[in-house]
């Protein structure tokens, strides 16, 4: 038993789906049945590098390896400070923006997953400057993972100024007609 600040808190047949006040009563069971399932997290990212005020496009895959169904299925996501978040579709279940962090969070909760199925997140964020956006994804589900080293996924995203540069040129001039530089 304890309490949450999180407005995405992983929930199972919650009594209670909604965050109420700033922080609301938890109580958990664990549950240490033999079943397992080995959810796993990669992702990608598009373009790398991207210039600043053009769009980066994370696409976050989970998949569940087996050997049994997973349920519960949760992805969370953190984009580091900085960028602002554009868009996150899922391609089953839903997400929400979990606005009690400074970060730009997101949790999904993509439900269940058979053996050997995947599910696919797209997000969109905006950098404004130079520098690096990191992209932090974690899955985790009802179900015992006896290999949690795949469930955390980073991808760090280049964010670069354009710059132009005009080199010298020079042109003579001539008493009749037009002369371009280039």
């Amino acid at each position: 038993a304890g309490h949450s600040f999180s407005a995405t808190f992983p929930v199972v047949n919650p009594y209670q789906n909604l965050l109420v006040s700033g922080s609301d009563a938890v109580v958990a069971r664990i549950d240490n049945a033999g079943t397992s399932a080995d959810l796993s997290v990669t992702q990608t990212d598009t373009p790398d590098p991207v210039a600043a005020f053009n769009q980066i496009t994370y696409t976050v895959t989970v998949t569940n390896n087996g050997p049994n169904i997973a349920t519960g299925v949760r992805l969370t996501d953190v984009v580091s400070q900085g960028p602002s978040l554009q868009s996150f579709v899922p391609s089953q279940g839903t997400c929400a923006q979990d606005f009690s962090t400074f970060d730009t969070d997101i949790g999904c909760n993509l439900g269940t997953l058979g053996s050997g199925a995947s599910a696919t997140v797209t997000i969109g964020v905006l950098p404004f400057s130079e520098g690096t956006v990191v992209n932090t994804a974690r899955v985790s589900g009802n179900l015992s993972d006896a290999n949690t080293a795949n469930n955390v996924a980073l991808e760090s995203t280049a964010v670069v100024t354009p710059s132009l540069s005009i080199n010298d040129v020079m042109v003579r001039e001539g008493n009749t007609g037009t002369t371009n530089a280039v």
